[in-house]
């Protein structure tokens, strides 16, 4: 089938394919390279790479689940907020098949929300702190308390906010010496 002069089923054959491998990913190393790889191909996540993750989110196997939300970390902050539902599926998933799983997942998450983060000029918060604390405030409001997309989005509000308070607290610190 051809989607822009695409052909999706072959792309969904190779990100498959380097999706499978991360399976037998020896180290942090072998995965940087999948995850860098799996994020060329899918040409930084378009369709059909979601669908494939998709497949092994709904596999019901821990590490498959793990391996899905490892690959996305190639994704940019906004990924978190643009593919919402996305995420809080896999992260309903991942909460279902255990506490071990769920933290990796949502590890994984955070390290796609952060990542591109910490620019900015010295003394003053990084805007894209600011961004990520507001947006992650504002999705957060939209689950109930205690519901694991609400946590997950709190938890993100407060790596901001302490990513804020470090960069103004460390500048501080320098002024009083």
């Amino acid at each position: 089938m051809q989607n822009g002069g695409i052909d999706v089923d072959a792309s969904a054959r190779v990100l498959r394919t380097v999706r499978d491998q991360t399976l037998q990913a020896t180290g942090s190393s072998d995965l940087r390279q999948l995850i860098e790889v799996f994020a060329r191909l899918s040409q930084h996540y378009a369709a059909p790479a979601l669908d494939v993750l998709q497949e092994w989110i709904d596999s019901g196997e821990p590490q498959k689940v793990v391996d899905a939300a490892r690959l996305l970390q190639g994704t940019g902050p906004n990924f978190v907020f643009v593919q919402e539902a996305f995420v809080v599926h896999l992260l309903e998933m991942a909460h279902e098949l255990g506490a071990e799983t769920f933290q990796q997942v949502q590890g994984s998450l955070v390290v796609s929300a952060q990542s591109g983060l910490s620019a900015g000029w010295v003394g003053a918060p990084d805007p894209e702190d600011e961004t990520l604390r507001d947006r992650a405030a504002e999705v957060s409001q939209r689950y109930s308390q205690g519901h694991v997309a609400h946590d997950f989005y709190q938890s993100l509000h407060y790596i901001a906010l302490q990513n804020i308070q470090s960069k103004m607290h460390w500048v501080h610190g320098l002024e009083e010496e």
